[in-house]
């Protein structure tokens, strides 16, 4: 993510349409999708061994790939995982965004006068599209929905779409150089019809214009209401205007907050976090989050005229400590090749142990090592690639202080283009001892085999693990999901998808004794309710698909009655607080059921539990 698509999450981003700025490079898709590609059936099944983890962040929070630091803050959120809203800022030296903020940036112009560049984000995520590209590095595809939105799909049918919040305040003129136009994430629809809707206030100054997010909702009954400094916003004001101070996590089936007021009055209290920073031009800064628990973290800039100026130092003070306890220096690079320009981490002191970072040329000038020496000063030597200064970088071999080395390599990997992607997410490896895991992809980056070659080399009789995946993407919530997997045994399961939500409605597995058992899934609608601006319950705008039936034969495929076990779900009824979330769990099997009970609080947390030996005919 560029300089130029600094979030807007704290409202700190001014905008001017057509002008490109200098700024920092902080690419979070290194962070993501690290593991590898099995699912907990998979595992049931005669896998093959799991092969190491590509990991570029280590346990101090530096990305080995890039040597930025990644410092992560998950400090407000309200509802369930599946259904609920959270917030999480990842900070660096440099700047921060988080989990609820977004940007679509598209640079027009360069070598070529209409050149086009497209970075989107979200959720502490930014996929690129280059070169006229409408696919990124992790499947997903990105379409110009009108003159003014965009809608990136990403892998698992999941649709966020981008809007123009302000006009370009002068026309963009490509050929005079290269020009941003900016666009925000103003809704998110989940396959499962999870709605997540951002909500702005704007302020057009005559050279510039500033955005700030008034509030974030779901269609399952969350909030997240941001606070700043002021709201009268002027040329003189604009600066308190877009200082957030607070965010307050609501369930809105108790308190109704208009989506885009500056300020709302509450019947009782929600969880809060607080922000307070402090900034002078040339000096140290200070930002701190302090969670609704009342524990603070600060993180500190360090300002030192560097390179061409900048922060050499960034400190942490967790909460509980009374001095900065993480301290990271940094140092300016000039990469050979020219990529890759920018400030790393040269050493880091946790809580009074040191690890020294340093970096070398690679075996080509887009390779870079990296040696980092732990408190026992012994190393561990990374070596990284560069597809190019639009690209991450990725880890090719790791050499632990015992002098072994794991290598990596892309076999997934293909040149951008407007139907091509660069696969980052799955990779060869190849062990110490010789013996190495390769893989293979369809077109859309999805893992089709992998295959475990012993030391002494390739033959037709090596282990083979297979996934199958539709051959086009008709449907984006179920094309990039295995419809059957194949263990090195050759045993089979296959998978079925209702192609409303993309959920699984089938699940057949291999043949045992030559009856293959299998599970059925079933959903149905339901609406949240949430209060109106009167106070009155009613029906959210739309539905959401939750579980509600679990059929799994105790023997064979097909079954009914005593031989079929039958879990069902349980939900409140209209008119009532989380009524998405489960109510009841009612299993019957063999003649016999068994309801076990839940209870919630106002805030979507499980607070009692009822055992099914209870007894209970209906849950209270």
């Amino acid at each position: 993510m560029s300089g130029g698509a600094v979030m807007v999450s704290n409202g700190k981003a001014a905008r001017r349409s057509g002008v490109r700025r200098n700024g920092w490079c902080f690419y979070l898709s290194l962070v993501f999708g690290l593991g590898y590609f099995f699912s907990a059936s998979v595992l049931s099944q005669t896998a093959l061994p799991m092969p190491p983890e590509r990991v570029q962040v280590d346990g101090n929070g530096v990305d080995i790939a890039s040597g930025d630091i990644i410092a992560s803050n998950k400090h407000l959120s309200i509802g369930s995982d599946d259904y609920g809203l959270s917030l999480t800022s990842v900070m660096s030296a440099a700047g921060w965004t988080d989990s609820l903020s977004g940007m679509l940036e598209v640079t027009v112009g360069g070598v070529n006068s209409w050149d086009v560049s497209r970075k989107a984000s979200w959720d502490n995520r930014t996929y690129s599209f280059q070169n006229h590209g409408w696919r990124s590095e992790t499947n997903a595809t990105l379409s110009q929905v009108s003159g003014t939105s965009y809608a990136l799909t990403l892998a698992d049918g999941s649709v966020v779409t981008y809007t123009e919040l302000v006009a370009p305040l002068y026309a963009c003129e490509p050929s005079s150089g290269p020009c941003d136009l900016y666009y925000y994430p103003t809704k998110v629809e989940k396959p499962n019809g999870l709605v997540i809707s951002v909500h702005y206030a704007t302020f057009v100054r005559p050279i510039a214009w500033q955005v700030r997010i008034q509030s974030v909702t779901n269609n399952a009954g969350y909030q997240i209401k941001f606070n700043y400094e002021s709201n009268v916003v002027s040329d003189s004001t604009w600066n308190s205007w877009i200082n957030r101070v607070s965010a307050v996590a609501i369930n809105n089936a108790v308190d109704y907050c208009g989506p885009t007021a500056n300020t709302c009055t509450f019947s009782q209290s929600w969880p809060t976090a607080y922000y307070a920073s402090t900034y002078t031009a040339g000096s140290n800064s200070t930002y701190t989050i302090t969670d609704p628990l009342g524990r603070a973290t600060r993180y500190t800039n360090v300002f030192a005229a560097q390179g061409g100026n900048g922060s050499n130092s960034f400190r942490i003070k967790t909460p509980g400590s009374a001095i900065d306890n993480i301290v990271y220096t940094r140092e300016f690079y000039t990469h050979t090749s020219g990529v890759g320009n920018g400030y790393r981490v040269a050493s880091v002191t946790a809580d009074g142990k040191y690890w020294s970072y340093s970096t070398s040329s690679g075996a080509s000038a887009f390779s870079r090592v990296y040696t980092v020496r732990n408190p026992q000063n012994q190393p561990t030597v990374y070596e990284t690639y560069f597809f190019g200064p639009d690209y991450a970088p990725l880890l090719t071999s790791v050499k632990n202080p015992l002098n072994e080395t794991v290598t990596y390599s892309y076999g997934c990997t293909r040149a951008p283009a407007s139907s091509g992607f660069t696969s980052t997410g799955a990779y060869d490896v190849a062990l110490p001892e010789g013996n190495q895991f390769k893989v293979a992809c369809d077109a859309r980056g999805n893992v089709t085999s992998k295959t475990l070659v012993p030391k002494s080399g390739p033959s037709s009789s090596d282990p083979v693990e297979r996934w199958a995946y539709p051959a086009g993407c008709p449907n984006p919530k179920t094309c990039n999901k295995p419809s059957s997997y194949q263990d090195r045994r050759s045993a089979l399961t296959e998978y079925d998808y209702d192609p409303v939500h993309g959920a699984l409605v089938r699940h057949t597995l291999p043949a045992v004794n030559g009856v293959r058992p299998q599970k059925r899934y079933e959903y149905d609608a339901k609406f949240a309710y949430v209060k109106n601006s009167s106070g009155t319950l009613e029906p959210a705008a739309t539905a959401v698909f939750v579980p509600t039936k679990i059929s799994e034969c105790r023997k064979g495929n097909t079954c009914t009655g005593a031989a079929e076990t039958v879990t069902t779900f349980e939900y409140g009824a209209e008119n009532t607080v989380n009524r998405l979330l489960v109510r009841g769990k009612v299993v019957t099997a063999g003649g016999v059921t068994l309801r076990t009970c839940y209870t919630y609080d106002r805030y979507g947390n499980r607070i009692s539990e009822t055992t099914a030996r209870a007894g209970l005919s209906t849950c209270p």
